[in-house]
């Protein structure tokens, strides 16, 4: 897991998640009603742990004349930090 303004986030399939809680696959946790109390919209399970996560959607951009630009792609590197790819004017 990587930090992400204090949070933790997972990459998985090229899209960021917030990490909102763990927990052990052992103590047979009601994924269902974890993932509504905790409002997310993803769980995944890797090494006995299941993370209920919400994804982050596609950045954005605000130009100073209140008109927006979308990015065109968010790339990965192999360190799996975020590079954004914007489009030339």
């Amino acid at each position: 897991m990587k930090q992400l303004f204090g949070h933790n986030t997972i990459l998985y399939k090229d899209n960021l998640y917030i990490v909102k809680r763990t927990i052990m696959e052992s103590h047979n946790p009601k994924v269902d009603e974890w993932k509504k109390l905790l409002n997310c919209d993803t769980v995944l399970r890797h090494d006995g742990w299941y993370f209920f996560c919400e994804l982050i959607p596609e950045a954005e951009l605000v130009d100073d004349e209140n008109e927006t630009v979308e990015i065109n792609e968010i790339e990965t590197n192999n360190k799996n930090e975020i590079t954004e790819i914007k489009e030339e004017k």
